[in-house]
């Protein structure tokens, strides 16, 4: 690809930038010296479009379809070059998670350097990868503690589709790329072992839930308002199979309270985990028993003005909002706040479900919040609900209804057969 000064793909901004405006820039050091990044702060830019930057990505893409039609086998491009071509075509496709958890995964794969290598795997020729390559790359990750699913699922299927992209005829900007077969279309994929039924009955989750609100009205002032708004939560969670981070974004303005005491939130489609791929809005309903405790939570004084669910602000925020309001939740560590709370809704039900087997609790082995999920879906599915209309009640598809979310254990599978029986002996 030519070299014009100041244009690159940002990993850190995850896109193509320009520095060749007079814009701010960092100068990097180390294996990467003489490379100009944007600072942090400018991060925001990148994702409002200006004038200067329109002409700077005009050139670039101009510079791209010229360096494409000349490309040819002969031109041994690289695994770096061509993840260069590849994560410039996905961009647009992917939403900013996906993409981060893209470029991460395949960093970690093209650094990769085999022992006697003088190169890494991203400095290799991809024409001459072999599927023996990859196996050696796979075993060595997985003897560095990684679990074969991360590595199967994740890091091979992102190097996978990396080789997919590049060894097929595109159209436009991208003809030409050198690989006219797929160099490792014949590696097979790891055997992973099928995952643990994610079973909770409806008895334990019943007792779990009851545990969190006493757990809440035991404490006092601040601790028990924000305790009994995420035990409202954690019940939503389990009455309706959405998604908790859909829960930990939900706002006000996004949520429609109809006459028979039904309720939906109606989110974005770039709010939530499909809404990139399918374009379309996530509707999550809600039951009249989960709309009266979020009726409870709107009629607090002092509650947060935007966000539904909120939990006890952090000392790093003191100066965010009234300790009534409190912070809205993140789901996963990574999610931090931009003010430094690490607090996540993820950590706080599993510091709770050990407290409750601590208090005598029987509890399933392993048992998450996301099992919540799994329990709606598998239990759906012993009233005898399509899979269909189960999965338009919980954003997914389908075949995700069938494959990962219906878990029947011993009682489950009898319940199913006593209904099959039930309606075959039935009379006309």
């Amino acid at each position: 690809m030519p070299q014009q000064p100041g244009v690159f793909y940002d990993k850190r901004a995850k896109c193509w930038a320009t520095n060749s405006l007079g814009e701010p820039r960092h100068i990097a050091k180390g294996p990467n010296a003489g490379k100009m990044y944007r600072p942090r702060s400018y991060a925001r830019h990148l994702t409002h479009p200006t004038k200067d930057r329109r002409a700077a990505e005009g050139w670039l893409n101009d510079q791209l379809e010229t360096t494409a039609t000349k490309l040819s086998p002969a031109n041994n491009l690289t695994l770096d070059q061509i993840q260069e071509f590849y994560l410039h075509a996905v961009d647009g496709d992917l939403t900013p998670d996906s993409l981060n958890h893209r470029v991460e995964q395949l960093d970690r794969c093209l650094g990769w350097r085999g022992r006697g290598w003088a190169q890494t795997l991203g400095q290799r020729v991809a024409a001459e990868v072999t599927v023996d390559d990859i196996e050696t790359m796979a075993d060595a990750l997985l003897a560095e503690g990684l679990s074969r699913s991360y590595v199967n699922d994740s890091l091979l299927r992102s190097l996978r589709r990396l080789f997919s992209w590049a060894s097929d005829v595109k159209p436009g900007l991208y003809a030409g790329l050198p690989l006219k077969e797929n160099p490792i279309a014949k590696f097979k994929s790891l055997v992973v072992p099928r995952r643990k039924l994610r079973v909770v009955s409806s008895n334990e989750a019943a007792l779990f839930q009851k545990f969190l609100y006493k757990s809440a009205l035991r404490e006092s002032g601040l601790l028990r308002r924000f305790g009994l708004i995420t035990a409202h939560m954690i019940f939503a969670l389990r009455e309706t199979g959405a998604r908790p981070k859909e829960l930990c974004v939900a706002e006000w303005s996004e949520l429609n309270v109809h006459a028979d005491g039904w309720g939906t939130i109606i989110l974005p489609d770039w709010k939530h985990k499909t809404g990139k791929k399918t374009g379309r809005e996530r509707i999550v309903p809600l039951p009249p028993h989960v709309m009266r405790r979020i009726e409870w939570i709107r009629a607090l004084p002092g509650r947060h003005e935007k966000f539904i669910f909120t939990h006890k602000r952090s000392q790093l925020c003191r100066e965010e909002g009234t300790p009534e309001a409190g912070q809205p939740w993140t789901w996963v560590n990574h999610e931090k706040k931009q003010c430094g709370t690490s607090q996540n809704l993820q950590g706080w039900f599993y510091r709770h479900r050990i407290a409750a087997e601590a208090a005598g609790l029987t509890m399933p082995k392993g048992f998450r919040m996301y099992w919540q999920r799994s329990r709606f879906s598998t239990h759906a599915r012993l009233k005898g609900n399509a899979a269909s209309q189960i999965a338009q009640t919980m954003g997914t598809s389908e075949k995700y209804i069938e494959a990962s979310y219906s878990d029947f254990d011993e009682q489950n599978t009898l319940s199913i057969a006593r209904l099959i029986q039930g309606r075959m002996n039935a009379k006309p």
